[in-house]
């Protein structure tokens, strides 16, 4: 008998969580694989990120990229969300190494300040925190995002780190 009580336990244990929300891979409650719109285009972003070894190169333009490994951010990330990585990276080199790259040193960024992490950050999950008719908030791998509707797509306007550093994000 001892048995059954354990497999109604398991049963009701399974329905709580189901009508408490679906939890991902990773644990986190009501996250899920990309869905809507916006979270289609992040996670394309997320993904392509993840992928471009030159990151911050293509992203801040500290050192030239080959042509073959050169990614056009602009597409996908705002004009205000780029300047403000730009200007977090000018900022950190001044303070780091005196305001220019300076060869064996770490100056500026040492991670990629779309996904907010140095190495693949997965899985991706996702889940939208608010949404209007031309913007949505949606917390992600590592990160809070800002999405807005240009045209008929989407792109990235604000970062939001765990870590509390952000781009673009209030």
């Amino acid at each position: 008998m001892g048995s059954a009580y354990k497999l109604v336990f398991a049963i009701g244990a399974a329905a709580l969580m189901v009508v408490a929300g679906q939890a991902s891979a990773d644990g986190h409650v009501g996250f899920h694989p990309p869905k809507s719109a916006a979270e289609l285009a992040l996670d394309k972003i997320l993904k392509l990120a993840d992928r471009d070894d030159d990151l911050l190169d293509n992203l801040l333009h500290r050192y030239p990229v080959a042509k073959a490994k050169q990614v056009d951010y602009r597409p996908m990330l705002t004009a205000q969300l780029l300047a403000a990585m730009q200007a977090e990276e000018k900022r950190l080199v001044k303070q780091d190494c005196g305001g220019k790259y300076l060869e064996g040193e770490l100056c500026g960024m040492d991670y990629s300040p779309i996904t907010c992490a140095q190495d693949t950050v997965a899985p991706y999950t996702y889940k939208t925190l608010a949404q209007t008719d031309r913007a949505t908030t949606i917390a992600g791998p590592g990160a809070t995002y800002r999405m807005i509707q240009v045209g008929s797509g989407w792109q990235l306007d604000g970062v939001k780190c765990e870590t509390g550093t952000a781009f673009n994000f209030k």
